[in-house]
């Protein structure tokens, strides 16, 4: 944006408010109702837990409420892993309360200043805002 500002012709202003109201829409405030609407009118049998495959095209699926459904499919297995983020054990990350990804995604306000612990760094560390560090783990 600094860059692009320096242009002739150019004005590049971040409205840090705008771009979250919008990031809120489009994530519909986490919640995926609608989505599951969509599936299950399409004739797809939505089932939330925790699987593991146990054969050929089966898979078991233990649910939040402990029970377990077996899952035999005509053709292919699709895993779809969510987006429940891990944080590793680490001695004292946890208590550092690091962001996970779901915490980025869901910030009210953009940081002044942000660190950050990935892969992608390694990839792309000139994309790292000012006021930002960037560590690789080894």
């Amino acid at each position: 944006m600094d860059a692009a500002a320096h242009l002739p012709g150019v004005s590049a202003r971040l409205d840090a408010a705008g771009v979250l109201a919008r990031r809120d829409r489009v994530i519909n405030g986490l919640d995926d109702a609608s989505q599951v609407r969509w599936a299950l009118d399409t004739g797809i049998d939505v089932v939330r837990g925790h699987g593991r495959p146990a054969g050929e095209r089966t898979v078991v699926v233990t649910r939040p409420d402990g029970s377990a459904r077996t899952l035999a499919a005509g053709h292919a297995v699709v895993v779809d892993t969510g987006s429940c983020p891990a944080v590793p054990d680490v001695p004292g990350l946890r208590a550092a309360l690091p962001w996970t990804s779901r915490d980025v995604t869901t910030m009210s306000e953009a940081p002044r200043r942000a660190g950050s612990l990935s892969w992608a760094v390694a990839w792309s560390p000139a994309r790292l805002p000012p006021g930002c560090t960037g560590w690789v783990p080894r």
